[in-house]
C-alpha cells in the first residue's frame, strides 16, 4: 500500500512539472557553450534558480623529449544549479554550487612500444559567483570565479599517489542560446 502512495507522489509530482514547464516563458531552456571547452543546456527552472547540466571531451597525444608516446582520453559530466541574488535592468548576478565526475584514460608508451595504462577519476566539487548580462530574450554571456574541491583516484598499476585531494581557484565564461 505504501508502495502505491508513493508512485502516485511521484506521478503527481512529474505532472506538476510538467504543467510549470509548459506555462514557462519561450526561452527558459537553451543551450550553454563555455569556457573551458564544455557544451551543456541551461534550464531556467523559476525566477530565481536554474540548472545547468554540462559535458566536456580531451583528446591528445604526442611524444615526450625521450621518445615516449604519450595518448590520453578524458570525458567530464557536471551539474550546476544557478540561485540568482540580485536582477538589475540586463544584468543578473548569481552563486552556483556544482558537482562533476571526471574519467579519464591514458597509455604513456616506452622505447620499445610497451604501454603503461592507467585509468583515473575525480569527484570535484565548487562553488562560484557569477554575473550575467542578457542581449536579448535569446542570448546571453556569463563570467564566474570561484573555488574548487577535488578528490583525484589513480588506477594506474604505477602510481605513486592513488589518491589526491586538492583545493583551487577557478573561473570559466560562456554564452547562453535560448530556444
Amino acid at each position: 500500500m505504501k508502495k502505491a502512495k508513493s508512485s502516485g507522489s511521484i506521478i503527481l509530482l512529474l505532472l506538476l512539472l510538467v504543467i510549470s514547464a509548459n506555462a514557462q516563458e519561450k526561452g527558459q531552456i537553451g543551450l550553454v557553450i563555455g569556457y573551458p571547452a564544455s557544451v551543456g543546456f541551461r534550464w531556467n527552472v523559476g525566477g530565481n534558480f536554474a540548472i545547468r547540466p554540462d559535458v566536456a571531451f580531451t583528446k591528445s597525444s604526442g611524444v615526450s623529449t625521450f621518445s615516449f608516446s604519450q595518448e590520453s582520453y578524458s570525458f567530464e559530466t557536471g551539474l550546476s544549479a544557478l540561485l540568482y541574488v540580485k536582477k538589475w535592468e540586463n544584468v543578473s548576478a548569481y552563486v552556483t554550487p556544482r558537482i562533476s565526475y571526471i574519467r579519464s584514460k591514458s597509455n604513456n608508451g616506452a622505447f620499445v612500444g610497451a604501454s603503461v595504462p592507467g585509468v583515473n577519476w575525480s569527484y570535484l566539487g565548487s562553488a562560484s559567483f557569477g554575473a550575467e548580462y542578457n542581449l536579448n530574450r535569446k542570448f546571453s554571456v556569463f563570467g564566474e570565479v570561484g573555488v574548487a574541491y577535488t578528490r583525484f583516484h589513480s588506477g594506474s598499476t604505477f602510481s605513486v599517489t592513488p589518491l589526491t585531494k586538492t583545493w583551487n581557484s577557478k573561473s570559466g565564461v560562456g554564452i547562453n542560446l535560448y530556444f
